[in-house]
């Protein structure tokens, strides 16, 4: 797939105006190729042509099984097998035959014209097996112990092979050797991980309210960098049920239980990152892209946490958790010495810190006989925080195209901070004098209906665009002097959003906001009626914001539902460059508008708070029908309903996957919304029995 701007294939799909009919056919009964007539071309594409000349056929075949045997000699004893077996075999194949219909010109990318195939093979297998033996000991009434011994093996094995060719020879032969030899690419991977734990753990509890836990375990990893093979982890944690001791007198609060633990736990390395790895270019060139690191250690997850669970009156349960963890020896991929001759190398380099606030209150509503229902509150704040850095900062994101630069790790920066360009919208981040000449009537600098600030020229005003020909006026500045354009920038076009600049005119990148909330709620709600039970989830988290790429990319190509001026007066409309290329980003290219580049910016990095209807389900409780069974159907609807300001499909939208940073990885952290199929909605009826 093309990666370069203007994206892959199946990204220049979803790129269609609104008003366009994809469904028209011409005199052949062909759908159009070519649905815009505002062009774009080669971008200009029918996502449904290409997806009716295209077949495509997936196949896969899939095996579980499990296996669990207890051996119990003695009420004191009890031993437990675990084994399971997990397989599952893919195969893909896409075919374009000879004569598929593109958009370009010269036929490029899928074959083009001329066709082609890619075929594809994915094998996953994983073995994990494990032996419990468990013992239990009372000494006396009041003291009770158990005690723990696990074993746990794992192995994943992973293989991929895919191949693909163009420009086939003959019509309708889908095999390899249809396509021309020069075309043809073949990959393979293979992905083999081994992993072995020994555990040992022992829980004691005095008189029903004191509870001591603690384990010990010794961990082998195949990912751990070959000097650092084993590591052992271990935590503790004790419990006070204070309001079951004899001096306790308050007799509405029934229950009231301290606890606090602390313990260890390891992050593993991604497969590749002790290995030295390399590209292999036309004609079999390499290109050396990571160092290996054979010293490389487990990341080190230490925690702390403290609660407390109170009950009132046998009714009202409030549960308060403050959690500090640190994660030391994080995994990062620093830049190395080009006399290496590698990119970098994945090291032990940094310490993260995490700051965690949970709370939770549940509140009967209604008790009565027939009629039941309970009220639950939660609540969770999350701060993550990079506290060491052993290197000098640098970026990081993800693999999609322009994602890979869109983190910064520095020490004091919080994780998941967009880093991008900013759009003015104050007076106060103009440098002086132009910071004077702006916000009143007839300055040269004022804010418009949309509340960016913009260049209109002494005694004009934004509305004054269509009437007095304005759209094309601009503040020249050949000679780049900071005292006639703001920053010494060379053009300022009249009416454009201005970015905002350090002191040489080159765009800053600044802090966007975040991609993890401020933090989250959820309420519960659980009634029951007779043999009718409903249930529902409200989820909510707040602060969060999002990429919006494919909004983004939309102003590329003039595709973006908001260039559209319909509806506009002539004092509100905008020129069509307002939100593409306008302003000199550096003073000498014509970078700027809310396009500016393909990276994150103020405009389409955007606050994604929501509020949804998680979960819906009802039902009822039917009983034996025939004297048979007792029987209960139910409804359950998810994801029923969104309430939110952003201006994507779903803003709980994320990437997978990156080759930039371990933790990255994670969909929460690439909270960026690029083309991304949007969470279902879905019902679901069941039907169920006991015999």
């Amino acid at each position: 797939m093309n990666q370069e701007e203007g994206g892959n294939a199946f990204f220049r799909l979803t790129r269609v105006p609104a008003i366009v009919n994809i469904l028209k056919t011409d005199t052949l009964g062909r759908l159009y190729i070519r649905p815009n007539l505002q062009g774009g071309g080669s971008q200009n594409q029918n996502p449904l042509s290409t997806l009716y000349q295209t077949m495509r056929q997936d196949v896969t075949n899939r095996f579980i099984g499990g296996l669990t045997a207890t051996y119990s000699p003695a009420n004191w004893f009890n031993l437990e097998g675990n084994f399971s077996y997990d397989l599952r075999r893919g195969a893909g194949v896409q075919f374009n035959d000879k004569g598929f219909r593109t958009t370009a010109a010269i036929p490029t990318g899928l074959g083009g014209n001329l066709g082609s195939i890619q075929r594809g093979t994915a094998n996953r297998e994983a073995v994990n097996g494990s032996v419990n033996a468990a013992f239990r000991h009372d000494f006396g009434p009041d003291l009770r112990s158990r005690y723990s011994l696990r074993y746990l093996f794992e192995q994943r094995d992973y293989d991929t092979l895919y191949s693909a060719g163009s420009q086939l020879s003959v019509k309708g032969v889908t095999d390899l050797g249809n396509t021309l030899q020069s075309t043809r690419d073949t990959r393979s991977n293979v992905t083999r991980i081994r992993q072995i734990g020994v555990f040992a753990g022992t829980g004691l509890e005095y008189k029903e309210r004191y509870i001591i836990d603690a384990l010990i375990r010794r961990d082998g990893s195949s990912l751990f960098g070959p000097a650092n093979r084993w590591a052992t982890f271990g935590r503790a944690s004790a419990a006070w049920r204070v309001a079951q001791e004899p001096w306790w007198k308050l007799p509405q609060v029934s229950e009231l239980k301290l606890h606090g633990s602390y313990g260890t736990a390891g992050g593993s390395p991604r497969f590749d990152a002790q290995y030295e790895t390399f590209s292999v270019g036309t004609g079999g060139i390499l290109t050396l892209v990571t160092l290996g690191n054979r010293n490389l250690r487990p990341e080190l997850h230490k925690e702390t946490e403290v609660g407390a669970d109170l009950e009132l009156w046998n009714r009202y349960a409030v549960n308060v958790t403050y959690s500090h963890a640190l994660i030391q020896d994080q995994i990062l991929p620093v830049p190395v010495c080009a006399c290496t001759g590698f990119q970098r190398q994945w090291r032990n380099a940094g310490t993260l810190t995490n700051k965690t606030l949970e709370l939770s209150l549940n509140i009967p509503m209604m008790q009565r006989r027939e009629f039941q229902w309970t009220t639950r509150v939660i609540y969770d704040r999350n701060r993550s925080v990079i506290t060491q850095l052993n290197v000098p900062p640098f970026f990081f994101g993800a693999d999609l195209q322009a994602t890979g630069n869109i983190f910064q790790a520095k020490v004091g920066e919080r994780l998941g901070t967009f880093y991008g360009h900013r759009f003015i919208t104050n007076c106060a981040e103009l440098p002086a004098p132009f910071s004077a000449d702006c916000g009143g009537p007839t300055s040269s600098f004022q804010r418009n209906d949309e509340g960016f600030l913009v260049w209109v020229g002494k005694g004009n005003n934004p509305k004054m665009g269509i009437t007095d020909n304005l759209w094309e006026t601009s503040l020249q500045n050949p000679g780049k002097d900071p005292t006639i354009a703001p920053w010494g920038v060379s053009v300022l076009n009249w009416g454009m959003p201005i970015l905002l600049r350090d002191m040489t005119g080159a765009a800053r990148n600044v802090a966007l906001g975040n991609a993890l909330p401020d933090f989250r709620f959820a309420i519960t709600q659980d009634l029951h009626y007779r043999r009718l039970s409903v249930y529902a989830l409200l989820d909510a988290a707040v602060g969060q914001h999002v990429w919006n790429q494919g909004f983004h990319w939309a102003h590329l190509d003039f595709l973006s539902h908001d260039v559209d001026q319909v509806g506009k007066s002539v004092e509100t409309a905008k020129p069509i460059g307002y939100y593409w290329r306008t302003s000199p980003q550096d003073g000498f290219t014509g970078l700027g508008g809310f396009y500016d580049q393909l990276a994150p910016n103020s405009f389409t990095v955007e606050d994604a708070s929501y509020a949804k209807l998680r979960e819906l389900l009802v039902s009822y409780h039917v009983g034996p029908i025939g004297r048979t069974g007792d029987w209960e159907i139910s409804l359950v609807g998810r994801n029923l309903w969104t309430i939110t300001g952003y201006r994507g499909f779903d803003p709980e939208v994320g990437i997978s996957g990156s080759t930039q940073l371990n933790g990255a990885g994670s969909a929460a952290i690439n909270a960026v919304d690029a083309f991304t199929f949007p969470n279902l909605r879905t019902f679901t009826i069941g039907l169920s029995s006991t015999f």
